[in-house]
């Protein structure tokens, strides 16, 4: 028999040699700088797991931590999405999955976009249009302009 992955969305950081502050932080100090072996260490289920600089840290699917060196990274993930900034084309993705999304340049804060499945006759024979919704809950259909689609911009919506 033969199986093939389950395509999965891991978190990862790089170890660049300069941000063991920011590696401990995001793994609440499961990753850590050891002075004794001048290395990155990961505490794992196996024992500690040693990190090169160059090595991504990920976070799995049962929020382990774990090191990938940056030839096997490359071949196994792709970019699924940004935690900061993207392109329209990867924002649209994740609004198809779901996701509010936002962009930094809007003036108003509390303005979404939000992909949906459905169909409204009047706009015709698409199904899938996007909504802006307001923080006072109204929402109204969006089309996006050329600035919008060519905009590299986009994030993920939170209300902070």
């Amino acid at each position: 028999m033969k199986f093939r992955k389950k395509p999965v969305v891991i978190d990862a950081i790089i170890w660049n040699g300069d941000n063991i502050e920011e590696i401990e932080r995001w793994t609440d100090s499961v990753a850590h700088w050891s002075s004794e072996r001048n290395k990155v260490l990961i505490d794992t289920l196996e024992g500690p797991m040693e990190a090169s600089v160059g090595d991504y840290i990920i976070r799995g699917v049962q929020g382990e931590y774990y090191a990938c060196k940056p030839d096997i990274f490359a071949e196994t993930y792709d970019v699924a999405y940004s935690t900061t900034t993207m392109d329209f084309g990867n924002a649209l993705s994740m609004m198809k999955d779901g996701t509010r999304m936002h962009r930094s340049s809007w003036s108003h804060p509390y303005c979404v976009s939000v992909a949906l499945k459905e169909n409204i006759s009047r706009w015709g024979n698409s199904d899938c249009y996007l909504r802006i919704e307001f923080p006072d809950g109204k929402s109204s259909l969006y089309i996006p302009t050329n600035d919008d689609i060519l905009a590299d911009d986009w994030r993920v919506f939170t209300k902070d």
